[in-house]
């Protein structure tokens, strides 16, 4: 069937819901890292991520100056995704690597290697280390979609992240039968 000839689905409405484990492992405590972010343009439009810090110093940091970066630039060029939407998410996780960078490079005795541009360090005892510094941790998955016009999902991922798209049983919400999706 030509692609001019296919019926799209009836636009809707959707719903969102966040979902994060408290973390943690059999040696204890550990810190939730987790961020997400939920901007509805309209009934029909929205973005929406999830990301997942990791290194204990600064994973926190990064996935929330991740989130923060990602919802930004995605409301701002939400009209570029219906024609470009693969640029628009590369371009949507560059500038959250950019903040990312900047953050964890705002953090204390944190600071780039002047010998290595682009690499953070942060400060050592050189007792511990005798360089006196080492590699700072801190980094984060990211998963972003964004909801078109209630019908199109366009999504991108880096790290083990994700997202989930159900779709309702439509048979049992008109009364038919009872089984799940």
């Amino acid at each position: 069937v030509p692609a001019a000839a296919r019926k799209k689905p009836p636009a809707g409405p959707a719903e969102f819901y966040e979902f994060t484990h408290k973390g943690g492992s059999g040696h204890g405590p550990k810190e939730n890292q987790d961020a997400y972010f939920l901007a509805k343009i309209d009934e029909k439009n929205a973005v929406f991520g999830v990301l997942d810090g990791h290194g204990q110093d600064h994973g926190r940091v990064a996935a929330q100056a991740a989130a923060a970066a990602c919802k930004a630039f995605l409301v701002e060029h939400f009209g570029r995704l219906r024609h470009e939407p693969e640029k628009v998410m590369h371009e949507c996780f560059e500038a959250a690597h950019k903040a990312v960078f900047k953050a964890i490079k705002k953090e204390e005795c944190i600071f780039e290697d002047p010998e290595t541009p682009g690499v953070l360090v942060m400060e050592m005892p050189e007792e511990e280390w005798p360089l006196g510094f080492d590699a700072a941790d801190g980094g984060t998955t990211c998963s972003v979609g964004a909801y078109i016009d209630g019908r199109t999902l366009v999504y991108a991922a880096a790290g083990d992240s994700c997202a989930l798209l159900g779709v309702p049983n439509t048979a049992a919400a008109r009364g038919g039968s009872s089984a799940t999706p």
